[in-house]
């Protein structure tokens, strides 16, 4: 640990940075700079699993207030600069209600060792085709992890929608029945539950029943 600053310097704790970043098109822009920095420090780099949700090399977890807290920016340039990097293909990033999965597009071209020398690391394309793939599953695997929490909850499972009186009237009419559409389909709304909050729609017909 040094001294002067008090930060312990292991093989892990440092990132690299190209001096080419001053030409970026991005580096006149300070808070999409500072992002962008920002989300090469905080991306893993070893994958895992945080709270159920998988992360893969190059990607960490977040949220735009941990985010804006982080930087001392407000939410709302947080925001700008993530659509300015999303834009130009620096990040991507996904999210449910609950966090935010952000991936640095091209992190193992920026943390490669071979890229000390300026070289293109050896299976780079390789490795970045596996990323996206990765990516791609992963994406899969968290939305069913949302899909299910959203099941369980009841917040995505379909309301029940009563079929239309000359859908009734045409399936009585084939089938010989001596009944009153109308009078069918409110039954059929009393039955599950729902009368009261459609029989303003039926009430010209309640007289029927």
């Amino acid at each position: 640990m040094s001294k002067e600053t008090g930060f312990d310097y292991s093989d892990r704790e440092f990132i690299k940075l190209n001096r080419k970043i001053l030409n970026w098109q991005w580096y006149s822009d300070p808070c999409t700079r500072d992002v962008f920095i920002h989300c090469l420090l905080k991306a893993n780099w070893k994958s895992g699993k945080w709270h159920g949700y998988q992360y893969q090399r190059g990607q960490f977890i977040t949220s735009l207030p941990s985010l804006s807290s982080e930087l001392g920016l407000s939410v709302r340039s947080v925001r700008t600069a993530l659509d300015h990097l999303k834009s130009t293909g620096e990040l991507t990033d996904w999210h449910d209600s609950k966090i935010r999965m952000i991936t640095v597009v091209n992190y193992e071209r920026y943390q490669s060792s071979d890229s000390l020398n300026g070289r293109r690391p050896t299976g780079d394309r390789q490795t970045t085709d596996r990323q996206a793939t990765g990516d791609r599953q992963q994406y899969k695997n968290n939305k069913n992890i949302k899909d299910n929490r959203e099941g369980k909850s009841g917040k995505s499972e379909k309301r029940f929608s009563p079929p239309s009186i000359e859908e009734v009237d045409s399936y009585i009419r084939e089938k010989g029945y001596t009944v009153d559409a109308v009078c069918f389909v409110i039954l059929v709304i009393i039955l599950v539950g729902q009368g009261s909050c459609l029989s303003h729609f039926f009430s010209p017909y309640l007289g029927c029943i």
